[in-house]
C-alpha cells in the first residue's frame, strides 16, 4: 500500500504503537506503526514536527498527521505552530534524540491519551492529542 503525505519531510522516525512506553494495557490501536516527522521552518535554524499514522487517512487522502504542541509553559496554555530552534542537531540526529512515551490523563471526568516526546540537545517537550476513534479501550 502505497501512502501519500501531503508535503515531504525533511527526517522521521519509525515507531512501533507497541514499543513506546506507557501504553496503558486496556488500550488498542487498528494500525502497529506511526512515524514522527520532522519538518524545517522558513525561521532558519528552526523546526517543527508531527505524528503520523500512515494507515489512517485525512478528510482529503493524505496521510493523517497530527501537530506536537507545547507542554511547555503554563499548564492551560497551548501553543500550536510549535516551533523549537535545533541548536546543534542536524535533521539527521533529530529522529535519534526523539524520545517518545504515552501518558493518560483524566480531565473534566474524560480519559485522554498523549504521545510525550522531548528532543534531546533542544529545547523541545511537546505533545499529541490521540483522538479517541483511533483506539479502543477493553
Amino acid at each position: 500500500m502505497k501512502y501519500e503525505y501531503r508535503i515531504e519531510c525533511n527526517s522521521s522516525k519509525l515507531l512501533y504503537v507497541k514499543e513506546i512506553p506507557g501504553l496503558p494495557a486496556d488500550i488498542s490501536f487498528p494500525f502497529s506503526n506511526t512515524h514522527i516527522r520532522f519538518y524545517k521552518s522558513e525561521l532558519n535554524g528552526y523546526f517543527h514536527c508531527t505524528f503520523a499514522i500512515p494507515a489512517i487517512s485525512d478528510d482529503e487522502g493524505y496521510v493523517l498527521e497530527m501537530d506536537f504542541l507545547s507542554s511547555q509553559g503554563a499548564e492551560d496554555e497551548i501553543t500550536f505552530d510549535y516551533l523549537v530552534p535545533r541548536n546543534d542537531q542536524t535533521f539527521e540526529n533529530l529522529p535519534k534524540a526523539a524520545t517518545c512515551l504515552f501518558e493518560e490523563q483524566t480531565e473534566m471526568g474524560q480519559r485522554m491519551l498523549l504521545l510525550n516526546m522531548r528532543i534531546d540537545g533542544t529545547p523541545f517537550m511537546g505533545c499529541a492529542l490521540i483522538p479517541r476513534d483511533l483506539y479502543t479501550e477493553a
